[in-house]
């Protein structure tokens, strides 16, 4: 678990930088920092330390509160901020299109969002054990 971890933290983080240097703001900065700190907590967790453990679950209720936050929030850019943005709409698409597709995706991206959270509570209830915290020195500190 911490390696898969340690790999999307560090690609998170190098993914973001590019975002980051061109349209810096407050998406770019929360993609960067929510990158570099499932890094830092993986690390400490493949170390077992207790204040990984516990980071490590904070992020994972973070993924899950934004992938259903992101889910909610879907929407399709209309034909006139794809053309503002200086691109070239898709020929013979009218704008009733777009907001079908729009309305068609959201399912789909909610069963996923449903799917990565239950996924993550699952991690989250593992980490929660008596036998993890003992591992990770949880009930000896307590």
């Amino acid at each position: 678990m911490a390696w898969l971890g340690i790999v999307s933290g560090a690609l998170t983080t190098l993914g973001s930088c590019p975002f980051l240097l061109s349209r810096p703001g407050i998406a770019a900065v929360v993609g960067f920092l929510s990158g570099a700190a499932t890094l830092a907590t993986s690390i400490g967790l493949k170390q077992r330390r207790e204040w990984a453990r516990l980071g490590f679950i904070g992020i994972l209720g973070y993924s899950i509160a934004m992938g259903f936050g992101g889910a909610w929030r879907l929407r399709m850019p209309s034909l006139s901020e794809i053309a503002a943005a200086g691109g070239a709409p898709p020929p013979g698409i009218s704008q009733e299109q777009l907001d079908a597709l729009a309305s068609s995706m959201r399912p789909a991206v909610l069963v996923g969002a449903l799917l990565v959270g239950l996924i993550n509570a699952l991690i989250i209830a593992r980490l929660c054990t008596r036998r993890v915290r003992e591992e990770f020195g949880a009930e000896s500190a307590a």
